[in-house]
């Protein structure tokens, strides 16, 4: 037991103190607090550990650290001098803050081209889907009319006739809008039968046509559609359909049901450092084709 003047420790049946002769008697007396060592906080340590593994895994664990800091240096002050690890706390938050400062812009700039390149592979892929739809809605079409495909309004009829979306002649890669058109038919398919064309023959493409004639601001125009009108009185089964400018569905005049050729065609997609764009053929499929392939292809009916 303790001495309760000196503190010594004594034997448990000692009666007085071997030291300053002071008497203990029979009850166990604790050690006096200024005589014990504070212990190291745990959780100081550990916000410590996790600063310096910030540097290598960045917000994973700085967050980590940063709140165990904190955490530990309230424990501390309440302790009463039982607890120590001020400065463990105090690394444990300046270590990640500076890495996230420092080390975090670095690898954003890093990440950043891997980043623009996978938005630019999946604008891509979302354009050829498109163009896919397009082209078997176009077969859609002929189907009904004898094998012929149309001249102008083709965006319109494909609406109409084969409930294509609008949303669809939009690609992600371009800036334009619901009401506008990022596909253009080959002026030289227009009008033709099916069976004309070669299987290889283009038969849509990404354009530009009618983005460079002006903002947005400039006079638009209505969108031609169809209305189904019911004969109740004669036939019940049968319908008549009119044209009439539906003011609700207008659309930017020069951006939509363009037809074009060779030069209309707008690169905006990239393969490999290639400049290229997405183009459907006569038979259905769809194929990325770099500048330097696009004399190569059929554009006119031999």
């Amino acid at each position: 037991m303790y001495c309760p003047k000196c503190g010594l420790q004594n034997t448990e049946d000692a009666a007085m103190c071997a030291s300053c002769g002071t008497a203990i008697g029979q009850t166990p007396v604790t050690p006096p607090t200024g005589l014990t060592e504070p212990q190291t906080c745990g959780l100081a340590t550990t916000s410590l550990v996790l600063g310096i593994l910030s540097i290598f895994c960045n917000i994973f664990t700085a967050i980590p650290a940063i709140i165990c800091a904190i955490i530990a240096l309230v424990k501390i002050s309440k302790s009463q001098g039982r607890l120590k690890g001020n400065g463990f706390a105090i690394a444990g938050i300046a270590v990640p803050i500076v890495t996230l400062f420092l080390i975090l812009p670095m690898l954003m700039a890093i990440l950043m081209p891997a980043l623009s390149k996978v938005k630019g592979m999946a604008e891509r892929e979302v354009c050829a889907v498109n163009l896919k739809g397009l082209s078997i809605a176009m077969r859609v079409y002929a189907n009904d009319y004898n094998d012929q495909l149309p001249t102008e309004h083709w965006c319109d009829f494909l609406i109409e006739e084969a409930d294509v979306s609008p949303k669809s002649f939009i690609c992600p890669g371009s800036d334009a809008i619901e009401g506008e058109c990022c596909y253009a038919l080959n002026k030289h398919v227009a009008g033709k039968k099916q069976t004309e064309l070669s299987p290889n023959m283009v038969l849509f493409f990404e354009t530009d046509l009618g983005f460079e004639t002006g903002p947005r601001s400039s006079p638009i125009s209505e969108r031609r559609h169809y209305e189904f009108l019911f004969n109740n009185l004669n036939y019940q089964n049968e319908s008549t359909r009119r044209i009439y400018n539906n003011r609700n569905t207008m659309v930017y005049r020069d951006c939509f049901n363009q037809v074009g050729g060779r030069d209309d065609v707008a690169l905006r997609h990239d393969q490999h450092g290639q400049l290229g764009c997405n183009i459907a053929f006569a038979d259905g499929h769809i194929e990325f084709v770099t500048e330097d392939r696009l004399d190569d292809l059929i554009w006119t009916i031999e």
